[in-house]
């Protein structure tokens, strides 16, 4: 069905969704507004009622990154609860990706937000709470305490992954540009820190992680 509204055809949405027994008025129509704008694509994803349904009790109710925010039970007649858990998707492609909270400015939705789909900053925030850089450095100055400090800022520099990749990279051309203590004694990629073996403290597939 086509409604004209002073510009080009719109197609009008038509909800496939019941409310369940004995829900009050308010909370349906709430519901309503919500299964709306979700299967009509306008808020940038396409998601049914049942989708939504399914996704909250696969998450036990719950926020899925902070696992403490509870969301409002859609099949809950009264409503109640702070907040209705919200579709987080991928805003390149549209894809749904789970429900968060939404609930204030620090809510996960919006913190994925900040990030702008980028994975690579929410690695980076893990490795910061597994291995604080003042952790490594703390390591690098106790490795290498007896380089000049220009050096030991270099090192460090490169095991924290600020430029790793880029580091790793002149190491395997010949070590051209490479600090002369961030060496690569095997292909098994132990790494020696003035002439100190600190492989123990690397993990080269996530990153480096250093432990106290």
């Amino acid at each position: 069905m086509n409604v004209r509204s002073g510009g080009p055809a719109k197609t009008k949405v038509e909800l496939d969704w019941t409310p369940p027994a004995g829900m009050t008025a308010q909370v349906a129509a709430s519901w309503r507004a919500f299964y709306l704008k979700a299967i009509s694509g306008s808020a940038g994803y396409t998601a049914t009622p049942e989708m939504y349904v399914i996704m909250y009790k696969a998450q036990l109710g719950r926020c899925f990154i902070c696992q403490k925010a509870k969301g409002i039970n859609p099949e809950d007649p009264k409503g109640k609860g702070p907040q209705r858990l919200g579709w987080d998707h991928n805003h390149a492609t549209g894809a749904v990706r789970g429900l968060l909270c939404t609930l204030g400015q620090w809510s996960c939705n919006r913190i994925v937000g900040r990030y702008k789909d980028n994975p690579e900053a929410w690695r980076r925030g893990v490795r910061y709470h597994e291995s604080p850089p003042a952790l490594v450095l703390a390591q690098v100055q106790r490795l290498a305490s007896d380089l000049p400090v220009e050096e030991r800022i270099r090192i460090a520099t490169a095991v924290l992954g600020v430029e790793r990749e880029t580091m790793e990279a002149r190491v395997r051309q010949g070590r051209r540009g490479a600090p002369s203590s961030f060496v690569v004694l095997d292909e098994a990629s132990r790494l020696e820190i003035g002439g100190v073996d600190v492989t123990p403290y690397v993990d080269k597939a996530k990153g480096v992680r250093f432990e106290s």
